[in-house]
């Protein structure tokens, strides 16, 4: 999943707690269950029996929101399998609803200038919650919100903000960090490997190592040293997969001779060798 599609899947799904967050606590409000009264017990007289007053009646604990109460309306901006940025961000709501035992519903392949009116339509059916996947439909939703004051309205990657509209929006380059990132000169005990690929959102957690080599003469040679250093590198931080990046600087070499891939072993380990 890449940096794009990892926003839209964790700004829908934070979106979506920020909103069942009111309703659960509502919930817990009302599953209180109030202490029975008892009246005092009377003094008995001097020529009576001693009497006790009845317990006050107190009315039933009134029952929590059922989960099902919670709807979730989203407008996407493209198909919900595009595979891209509107299918994380319907697998992120998705997700959310279905772990809070709520019920979602979406208008797929909104463009712009009809993006008032699927918002409206959605708002429409008295959701808990209308969220709209993408900066252009800030405008859009800024102006159905106030028309729909019991409907809570999310804009995500907008900036405009009303008394029952919020926008969210994350900062791509940070969350990149949680989907992967690439180490350069990472020092793994007395070495460093040119380049370390991490994908720590992965399990089991993904490393690769990248070495690169320049070949100006004894190709062969270079090849076996950089093939037993990435396998050292390997075995140094437990990474899973293994590429030697030959670039080949000899005069005269046509690119068809320069340009390769193959696979080679270095003791265990199975290295992808690629040429340039």
């Amino acid at each position: 999943m890449n940096t794009r599609r990892f926003s839209a899947f964790l700004t829908a799904t934070l979106a979506i707690g920020f909103v069942l967050a009111p309703v659960a606590s509502s919930a817990a409000t009302k599953k209180k269950v109030t202490k029975k009264k008892v009246a005092a017990t009377t003094a008995p007289a001097a020529t009576s029996a001693p009497t006790t007053a009845a317990p006050v009646a107190t009315a039933a604990p009134v029952a929590p929101a059922a989960p099902k109460d919670v709807v979730i309306a989203i407008v996407l901006p493209s198909s919900k399998d595009d595979k891209a940025f509107s299918q994380s961000g319907y697998e992120g709501a998705a997700a959310a609803v279905k772990k809070s035992g709520g019920k979602l519903i979406f208008q797929e392949n909104v463009a712009v200038a009809s993006a008032q009116e699927a918002i409206r339509n959605l708002a429409a059916q008295k959701p808990t919650a209308v969220i709209s996947l993408g900066g252009q439909f800030a405008d859009a939703i800024a102006a159905v919100a106030p028309s729909f004051p019991d409907v809570q309205f999310i804009g995500v990657n907008g900036a405009k903000t009303g008394a029952n509209l919020s926008s969210w929006s994350l900062a791509e380059g940070e969350v990149a960090y949680l989907a992967g990132r690439i180490e350069r000169e990472y020092g793994l005990g007395r070495g460093r490997t040119d380049l370390l690929v991490l994908w720590p959102s992965v399990q089991p957690r993904q490393k690769a190592v990248i070495e690169l080599k320049l070949i100006r003469k004894a190709p062969a040679k270079v090849e076996a040293d950089g093939l037993k250093q990435t396998a050292a590198y390997m075995d140094a931080c437990g990474a899973t997969e293994g590429h030697l990046v030959l670039f080949d600087r000899r005069p005269k070499r046509s690119w068809r001779a320069r340009l390769f891939r193959r696979v080679k072993r270095a003791g265990r380990r199975r290295i992808t060798v690629w040429g340039m």
